[in-house]
């Protein structure tokens, strides 16, 4: 992202809002998933912004993680029709770095259709080439679920320097899907991160010198009830917005 820099005091990761439905089923599991980033003023940039699902379950669930601009973005829609819930709030930056930018985070509960799936996110008349990130995963699971969902963000602590995500508590075997999206300039490199053990990355965008929303998502399947939490390490010095979704 090329946005000017507003401060770097540091603010520690914080547990945010969650959204409940109900009831608890079986153990979910990793469904399909697939995601886009858009380089800022890129030609190709499509608008709407679209992610397609190939293979997707009837009455799974599907979680979206959007980075960009608060401001030049609506909410997903999907091939489906189906209902798109936001969960917590717009994320920002810690310190009020790119000011208007960060994540937000949806859910599609117990969707309707298999096969093929699409989900769209339309950008401002005024910004068509606008950078975005979109990610969407599939809980593989039946009927509708409960949902929890903790946000938060960190200033940068340093190159190779851990940080905690927000913790998320769940009260049976459940999904938990966890995103990732650092803040550092363009000329900042490499923008990559890992997940702490336990934890595997499925979807990520680490592009080097360029303007763009750099992201990871990672996954971790539990059986038991318990607060889960992860440490994202950047290699860079960079802070980051972070979301966790459970589905129970």
């Amino acid at each position: 992202m090329t946005r000017q820099r507003i401060s770097t005091a540091p603010s520690a990761a914080t547990r945010a809002n969650s959204a409940a439905y109900s009831p608890v089923g079986s153990q979910p599991s990793l469904g399909a998933h697939n995601s886009r980033a858009d380089i800022n003023g890129a030609g190709g940039n499509p608008d709407p912004a679209t992610v397609t699902l190939a293979g997707t379950l009837s009455g799974s669930t599907r979680v979206v993680f959007v980075g960009g601009s608060f401001g030049e973005t609506s909410p997903p829609t999907d091939s489906l029709g189906s209902t798109v819930t936001q969960l917590g709030t717009d994320l920002g930056y810690a310190g009020g770095l790119w000011p208007d930018f960060g994540v937000m985070t949806y859910v599609i509960n117990n969707a309707a259709g298999s096969g093929s799936y699409t989900v769209s996110v339309d950008k401002s008349n005024a910004f068509p080439l606008g950078e975005i990130s979109v990610a969407v995963l599939e809980a593989a699971t039946s009927g509708t679920r409960t949902i929890v969902q903790a946000q938060g963000n960190i200033a940068a602590q340093g190159a190779g320097v851990g940080y905690s995500s927000p913790s998320i508590t769940t009260t049976g075997p459940a999904i938990i899907f966890a995103y990732w999206s650092g803040d550092a300039d363009s000329p900042v490199n490499p923008k990559d991160v890992s997940a702490s053990a336990g934890w595997t990355i499925i979807e990520s965008a680490f592009i080097s010198s360029t303007s763009y929303v750099q992201f990871a998502v990672a996954y971790r399947v539990v059986s038991d009830a318990g607060t889960y939490s992860l440490t994202w390490t950047p290699v860079a010095n960079q802070g980051a917005v972070m979301s966790m979704v459970a589905v129970q």
